[in-house]
């Protein structure tokens, strides 16, 4: 589903070829982020049009899963920190929204989907 949810999804990232022919698949800006989401949210909402095959919901208004991830940084001490950072994951909140009735201008917009989800107790602070 990558290629239907994921911005900007090019099939070289599924690829095993070395060096890979472009990155990770990545964002790197904050709005770039939201952006991301909205899309993402947008193509979920038109998944039974888009999909090829028989893409079905198990009811008329599906709920989506959002997630986060919180981690935080360790390092070696005999190591250098920039070459020995790994994360541990601490703890994950996650919340479901009925995605579907999310107004469509609303998910084109960065800054109206870093309200959306802060109005849904995902507020992300990327420091």
């Amino acid at each position: 589903f990558c290629h239907l949810y994921l911005r900007q999804w090019d099939s070289q990232y599924e690829t095993l070829d070395y060096p890979p022919a472009t990155g990770d698949y990545a964002v790197y800006t904050i709005n770039d982020f939201y952006e991301h989401v909205g899309y993402t949210i947008t193509q979920f909402n038109k998944t039974k049009e888009l999909a090829i095959g028989g893409y079905m919901f198990d009811s008329l208004n599906p709920t989506m899963k959002l997630c986060m991830r919180y981690v935080s940084p360790t390092t070696d001490k005999d190591k250098h920190p920039m070459l020995s950072v790994s994360y541990i994951r601490e703890s994950e909140k996650c919340t479901s929204i009925e995605v579907n009735k999310i107004n469509s201008e609303q998910l084109a917009n960065g800054n109206l989907i870093k309200t959306f989800l802060q109005d849904h107790q995902l507020d992300i602070d990327f420091n």
